[in-house]
């Protein structure tokens, strides 16, 4: 007989490794979004509703957008906490929140995202609840966001290419969704890059991306050290994600 641990609230505590701090020291935001993943999988096998059993019946969980406020980056050696708790559904769309707190108890990065339930067979949207009517939930949102559509770059002031390599793909077969982020960020001139830290990042999934693919990301520059990204197919054009991120020095972190 399997026993699940029926919480709402799912926290790890985990010691920030050299590997996932850049040359400012600061945890690369890329490796925040895996953290992420890895919580919310682990707290959805706990609840008894494991990754394997999904794919065994054909449904997927896919990111349909993120946003996450930084109030200060966590550095090598951190020992923080990483909590997670499912919203109740929205329009068969799942509102999942995130918080790290550090060894004080003070929360300083706060996140939400939306998830959507996907029926491979018929490739539709299908409701969590009806899936999983006893999975744990905790009505309360870590960042209020109502998720609006988010604008697309009119101009392109920084671009850059990518490929497709066989280690980018995940358990599904297509691109995590953590490497859009990255494509995104790429984009940020070093100057900035170098100088500056980014605060907010809001970003819509749009389209997956397969291997062999050719990734275009381009940014725009607004006045106030905030850009707006997209990511497409080189080819065709096709969208795969929009993101907005905010800026400000690297100092207030």
């Amino acid at each position: 007989m399997k026993v699940f641990l029926v919480v709402k609230i799912y926290s790890e505590e985990i010691v920030v490794r050299i590997n996932e701090v850049n040359q400012k020291n600061q945890v690369k935001p890329v490796h925040i979004f895996d953290w992420f993943q890895h919580v919310k999988t682990t707290h959805s096998s706990k609840a008894g509703y494991p990754l394997t059993e999904l794919i065994s019946k054909n449904l997927t969980w896919v990111i349909a957008r993120y946003r996450i406020n930084i109030e200060k980056y966590p550095q090598w050696m951190d020992k923080i906490k990483i909590s997670t708790w499912r919203v109740p559904e929205r329009n068969n769309l799942v509102p999942r929140e995130f918080i790290i707190e550090n060894e004080n108890n003070e929360i300083i990065i706060r996140a939400t995202s939306s998830l959507k339930l996907i029926d491979l067979n018929a490739k539709k949207i299908i409701s969590p609840s009806k899936q999983f009517p006893l999975y744990p939930t905790y009505d309360k949102r870590a960042v209020k966001d109502d998720f609006p559509p988010l604008n697309e770059p009119d101009k392109t002031d920084y671009k850059k290419h990518f490929g497709i390599r066989r280690q980018d793909l995940d358990i599904n077969g297509h691109v995590n969704n953590t490497l859009y982020i990255q494509w995104a960020l790429e984009t940020i001139p070093d100057k900035i890059f170098e100088n500056y830290s980014v605060y907010e990042l809001e970003a819509a999934f749009l389209q997956e991306v397969f291997y062999n693919e050719k990734i275009v990301s381009i940014a725009q520059a607004d006045k106030n050290m905030g850009f707006l990204h997209r990511v497409s197919e080189k080819t065709n054009d096709k969208t795969f994600a929009l993101l907005s991120t905010k800026w400000k020095e690297s100092k207030y972190f």
